[in-house]
């Protein structure tokens, strides 16, 4: 029987690992995600319906930022993937990205008055890297389409 000491030391190394590894895996997606989706690249959220629009800015949303309404953004940097093993079909994305007004076409300032978190003319916006195309669909399912997506841009 091992002593405790050893499984706590062997417990230690294999979180670390596994850490390691999960921080690979988000570089990895977010290095895949900048070449898909590169800076400068423009997209309106009202074409999700499209049948080609990419499944992974199906369910983008404003985190930070005022986008006055506008479904139009252009992306000026994917800023982070957040990637977890143990469920990797809910894995997200964040970007900071600059409204623009869908009838002019110019950039909208994303300030909101009397804030501390001031991020000027971007908003911060998040996605899900795997979107579900029905409430049957199973999860393995989805991470097939993620993978396929992500391996032929990496």
């Amino acid at each position: 029987m091992q002593k405790l000491s050893d499984l706590i030391r062997q417990a230690k190394q294999k979180a670390v690992e596994a850490q390691e590894a999960r921080m690979r895996v988000e570089e990895a997606l977010k290095a895949a995600l900048t070449k898909l989706l590169p800076v400068g690249t423009v997209f309106n959220l009202n074409d999700r319906r499209n049948r080609d629009f990419p499944e992974y800015l199906r369910s983008v949303h404003t985190i930070g930022g005022k986008d006055h309404g506008s479904k139009t953004f252009r992306i000026e940097e994917i800023t982070r993937v957040i990637f977890d093993p143990r469920n990797p079909e809910l894995a997200t994305w964040e970007a900071k990205a600059t409204a623009v007004s869908e009838k002019t076409g110019k950039d909208l300032n994303a300030r909101v008055a009397h804030s501390a978190n001031n991020h000027g003319t971007f908003v911060r916006i998040s996605g899900s890297l795997c979107v579900t195309t029905s409430p049957d669909e199973p999860i393995e399912s989805q991470l097939a389409r993620m993978i396929e997506t992500f391996e032929r841009k990496h």
